[in-house]
């Protein structure tokens, strides 16, 4: 039997579990509450206590197949059997739910109903997967979102244009998708150096200063052809959002395209003298996009949603935007060297340098040993602490999202994420409505 995770699916894997202790819930007389990994789940109460079992996350989406095979769908029409009826949308959709005081944030499921793709045993407690044997179990859940047509034609266009690939390989790094806070209590020790920040709600950006290739004009590319030293590299401005890089390609024939919507290219601007070679730059980005529209709504951390244009005769540049409109904050810095190995910045060094430039950084919550952070279990104290809170940049009885807890000084990026129910619950309403959110935005072209 093989298994494997789905890149950009990480946190949205099957995990197979003993059942943890029940506990009731008042008013509920067929169901109970079991907490997983900071999760709670209502499922039947006389559910088989020595049995092994699937959690499934909230917002991922589950196989049809499986659902069909299991008569999990609400709508009888789309089960094996069509008297039964289950509790899931076509959409296979795993949703927090908040139900006699309960928020329920994930789906548990014994590992039998995995019989339907022909698997009877060969899991243990603690596997963790996407795809099995071939078969794409689960996934995140994204809404399929379709643009203008306009933007389908300028799309299609910019295919066609002569583009020059200006990437080193080992230069360039997407930052690391952030895996959660209780799958990975394992690595803490009590002389570990911890920062807990606050976690926004915007979208992801990286802004780098990296080595990238030059082009070579006609000559150069002949000398170079004769053995003569040609420098074929040169620092440069590298940006994206979460998965995409923004300005990877030279576009021969490209204008300098239409800014109102591409929020990364407008702080790309911002930070133009900001960043030093060899540094990249992670962050998060909130408030408004430069047309007015939202970038997470609800969440505006102070920013005014004031439309964007350029007056006759103004020129793009760092100082044309009015940064009221969003607000970007720090959370990672890496040095990159020529020969592509990176030093991670530690958490003071992160503030100095944004010191140095007037940059914002996440806000800070605490930092010190682990040891000296509180008395409690530590999960359960950073719940008790941090969480199911209002927060304070926004409006009042907006959920803060949550939290990030960073094991500083690492050689490598070690930070952990830890999300309110509240706030997952908030997510799950907003999908509801189709809002789109634009990190996780599909297009079909």
């Amino acid at each position: 039997m093989k298994t494997s995770i789905l890149e950009g699916s990480e946190n949205y894997a099957a995990q197979v579990i003993r059942l943890p202790v029940k506990q009731t819930v008042p008013g509920l007389d067929k169901l109970v509450k079991v907490t997983h990994q900071g999760n709670d789940v209502l499922t039947q109460k006389d559910i088989d206590e020595n049995a092994l079992y699937l959690f499934f996350p909230a917002e991922c989406a589950i196989a049809e197949a499986y659902l069909k095979f299991n008569n999990e769908y609400r709508e009888t029409t789309l089960n094996q059997d069509r008297t039964k009826s289950g509790y899931f949308e076509p959409s296979g959709r795993v949703k927090s739910i908040k139900f006699k005081g309960v928020i329920s944030t994930g789906y548990i499921a014994p590992i039998s109903t995995l019989s339907c793709l022909g698997i009877s045993g060969g899991l243990k407690e603690g596997d963790e997967f996407n795809i099995i044997d071939g078969f794409e179990l689960c996934k995140k859940y994204k809404i399929q979102h379709i643009h203008a047509t306009a933007a389908n034609t300028e799309s299609r266009h910019n295919k066609k244009l002569k583009r020059f690939n200006k990437l080193v390989p080992n230069q360039f790094r997407f930052h690391e998708s952030t895996s959660h806070l209780a799958k990975n209590l394992h690595h803490f020790s009590p002389e570990d150096i911890i920062v807990i920040t606050d976690k926004w709600h915007g979208t992801s950006a990286v802004f780098s200063n990296l080595l990238i290739k030059k082009e070579l004009t006609f000559l150069e590319r002949i000398l170079h052809k004769m053995g003569f030293d040609i420098l074929l590299t040169r620092y440069d401005r590298l940006y994206s959002s979460r998965s995409v890089i923004k300005n990877q390609y030279i576009n021969k024939e490209q204008n300098g395209g239409f800014y109102g919507e591409d929020i990364w290219a407008v702080v790309n601007k911002e930070l133009e003298d900001k960043i030093e070679p060899g540094i990249s730059i992670y962050g998060e980005i909130v408030g408004f996009l430069e047309s007015g529209k939202a970038i997470q709504k609800g969440y505006s951390y102070g920013c005014e949603p004031i439309p964007f244009s350029l007056k006759e005769g103004e020129v793009l540049t760092s100082k044309t935007f009015n940064k009221s409109r969003h607000k970007f904050v720090v959370y990672r810095i890496t040095y990159t060297k020529p020969d592509g190995n990176v030093i991670e910045l530690t958490w003071n060094q992160i503030k100095n340098y944004c010191k140095k430039y007037s940059l914002e950084t996440v806000p800070e919550l605490w930092f010190g040993k682990l040891k000296a952070f509180t008395g409690l279990d530590f999960f359960e104290g950073l719940s008790s602490i941090y969480l199911e809170k209002d927060c304070k940049y926004n409006p009042k009885g907006t959920p803060a999202e949550g939290i990030v807890v960073r094991r500083d000084g690492q050689d490598t990026f070690s930070a952990y994420k830890l999300k309110s129910k509240r706030f997952l619950a908030h997510e799950t309403a907003q999908l509801d409505k189709g809002e789109v959110n634009i990190e996780d935005d599909a297009t079909i072209n």
